[in-house]
């Protein structure tokens, strides 16, 4: 996994390095709890989106809704893992989590959170949006 992308807005900061130890711990996670993992990670990620949207309300982000929208597809993609996390293999739930639900936080790190802290340390230029993408479907 990555390093933690410190983007210089300590509440997100906080939250990320939480978020990044939590998706760390899956590889020393006995499979018998790889789904209760799944569930705490799950459960900070949405409580970590419910803070960032109140400092986003908060500092009337210019693209607030393009932020929140992708809250709602991590959120969803989320929901749809819950199923393979019940009922996947331990190989199976390992992947889903490490990787590719690392991964999907990381880019929402990388893309709107990185347009987002620019915005609120006043270090917004046409830079940040040069790697800015929605995620594939």
């Amino acid at each position: 996994m990555t390093a933690v992308l410190v983007l210089g807005v300590p509440e997100m900061d906080t939250d990320h390095a939480i978020l990044h130890a939590m998706f760390e711990r899956v590889g020393e996670t006995a499979d018998a709890d790889l789904a209760a993992l799944f569930t705490e990670i799950e459960a900070e990620v949405k409580a970590h989106f419910a803070r960032e949207e109140v400092l986003i309300d908060a500092n009337e982000l210019p693209i607030a809704h393009c932020h929140k929208t992708q809250h709602a597809l991590v959120l969803s993609e989320f929901a749809a893992a819950r199923r393979l996390v019940e009922e996947g293999d331990a190989a199976t739930r390992r992947r889903l989590i490490g990787v590719v639900l690392a991964e999907l936080v990381a880019g929402h790190v990388a893309s709107v959170d990185l347009v987002t802290s620019r915005f609120l340390t006043g270090n917004l230029g046409a830079d940040a949006f040069d790697n800015l993408r929605l995620p594939a479907e």
